[in-house]
């Protein structure tokens, strides 16, 4: 990332040791508008490390915004013939699996990691929601072929997150994904950072709340596609007059409005997630 000046008139002068740290916690608001006509690109101090505000809203989406959900899903067209018969939802359920996969782990580990989350995801989800709705734990002690499927699952899907947590450490490079800005998160109070159990429970929860939901909200979105031509019908001409011969971008989202109520009363009908539990670890008053 290329700066035209490094130190832009008008930026407030860092603090010895602590840089612009205590007028960030002190102004969280103010001070990013404050530096916001200094340039697209910002550069401050926090404590002894370099840091950059990015105030330009083009260069914020190609921070923010990745290319993997476009390039995987015309990949995973492209891979299904006219007349050919697929089980979409698992079709589905792969891409939205390598879609996250991607976005976690940007590195050459990663195709065969995601792999072996392809293989374990499902068993462990299946698992997991009959394990919510199990009226005791006892169950789930049984030796059943069904809770050894699970723990098997369960325990591969960790391994290989601990695999590439331990190769992240070992190479200390900032890949650029959700691995690494776990990896590189510190605690604002204390400075310390995740533990390798923390980081991998946060991905394993992102894997998990990423993918089964996204797959079956677009599965029943094409079935419904399926029963109502007319519907289809309009959804394509509204793609084909945004889009036209190009590939969709984030900037095409906004002007798709017919898609996101498709997709919003798709979501209405069929909720993927149409219960949700939680498990307190603390007394908690409601209304």
């Amino acid at each position: 990332m290329l700066l035209a000046r490094t130190t832009p008139a008008g930026l407030p002068r860092p603090l010895p040791l602590l840089g612009h740290a205590l007028q960030l916690l002190w102004n969280p608001w103010e001070f990013p508008g404050a530096v916001r006509p200094l340039g697209d690109i910002v550069k401050i101090r926090i404590g002894p490390r370099p840091a950059y505000i990015v105030n330009s809203p083009d260069l914020i989406r190609r921070v923010l915004v990745v290319d993997a959900m476009r390039e995987l899903t015309a990949e995973k067209a492209a891979s299904w013939r006219d007349g050919e018969q697929i089980a979409l939802d698992q079709e589905l359920m792969q891409l939205t699996l390598r879609i996250v996969g991607k976005t976690l782990f940007n590195t050459e580990l990663r195709s065969a990691a995601v792999d072996e989350v392809v293989r374990s995801m499902p068993t462990v989800l299946s698992g997991i929601t009959k394990r919510t709705f199990a009226p005791t734990k006892l169950l789930e002690k049984l030796p059943t072929a069904e809770n050894r499927r699970f723990n098997q699952a369960n325990r591969w899907l960790r391994e290989v997150v601990d695999r590439i947590i331990a190769e992240y450490r070992r190479s200390e490079v900032d890949n650029g994904d959700v691995v690494s800005m776990l990896l590189l998160a510190r605690d604002e109070e204390t400075g310390e950072g995740m533990s390798d159990a923390q980081v991998r429970d946060e991905v394993v929860t992102m894997l998990l709340a990423g993918t089964e939901t996204i797959a079956d909200t677009l599965s029943w979105a094409l079935h419904v596609l399926g029963q109502r031509p007319d519907v289809e019908a309009r959804l394509h001409a509204e793609v084909d007059e945004v889009l036209g011969a190009g590939e969709v971008t984030f900037e095409h989202i906004g002007r798709l409005p017919y898609v996101r109520r498709v997709i919003s009363e798709t979501l209405r009908l069929y909720p993927p997630a149409w219960l949700l539990t939680r498990r307190t670890s603390e007394p908690v008053t409601l209304g």
